[in-house]
């Protein structure tokens, strides 16, 4: 489980027993505070409802556009999602990558080239997302890949042996808190079996992957100061 990124106001707390400290708030709603919105997966596109294993953003700097990448399937299948604009998100035809074992994404090894690790092989490949919406999963040599790289200059990197082992992969229910009043912390929503989160630093939209799919939680002010400032920079 990579380590969530703490909202302002708004905090993301996993619960690891069934006892609750927090008042918990029986709202079926999408908007959640003042600050944020929690889009659901039923309020999303049909393929964003199916459950995945890992997350990527991919940000195309030539066209200003953010895609996130889910892996479904056990690694066969790739969602590919436009979430440029967190409040309009589509859904792209899922890609056929034919991976026989789920993944995770370990490195950005530049040239629009992400480095991925298999779960249960501890092999590598590299996924190839020069077509942002059509990547290729190709094979990657583990002789190279299977140690730490640290990058040292425009394309060279420092290969050293990894003594770090591959992190397993929990589980856990995220609730998502709203701290406006600390007398009175209230849950605003759970998002049920979270295996992975991520959040885009420009727009502070943090995504969850859980058993029934993917959650957004939005920062429409902080969404509008961002696209404000792009369109004084064009």
């Amino acid at each position: 489980m990579r380590t969530s990124t703490l909202l302002s106001r708004l905090f993301l707390f996993a619960t690891f027993t069934g006892a609750s400290l927090l008042h918990a708030a029986t709202k079926d709603l999408s908007t959640s505070s003042q600050d944020v919105v929690i889009v659901r997966p039923a309020n999303l596109p049909a393929l964003a409802q199916n459950s995945g294993q890992a997350l990527y953003l991919k940000r195309v700097a030539s066209t200003e556009e953010t895609y996130l990448y889910v892996e479904q399937n056990n690694g066969a299948q790739l969602a590919v999602f436009d979430v440029t604009d967190p409040g309009k998100i589509r859904a792209f035809a899922p890609v056929a990558l034919g991976a026989a074992e789920p993944f995770d994404f370990v490195k950005y090894l530049g040239h629009d080239v992400v480095l991925v690790r298999y779960r249960t092989s501890h092999g590598y490949a590299l996924l190839d997302a020069r077509k942002a919406t059509a990547p290729v999963l190709r094979a990657a040599s583990s002789e190279i890949y299977g140690g730490d790289l640290r990058k040292i200059g425009a394309g060279a990197y420092l290969e050293t042996p990894s003594s770090q082992p591959v992190a397993l992969v929990s589980a856990e229910d995220y609730r998502i808190v709203d701290l406006a009043r600390p007398e009175q912390p209230v849950v605003l929503y759970t998002a049920k079996g979270v295996v992975d989160t991520l959040t885009r630093s420009e727009t502070e939209t943090t995504f969850l992957l859980g058993a029934d799919g993917l959650t957004v939680v939005r920062h429409p002010r902080t969404e509008a100061e961002f696209t404000a400032s792009q369109n004084t920079w064009n």
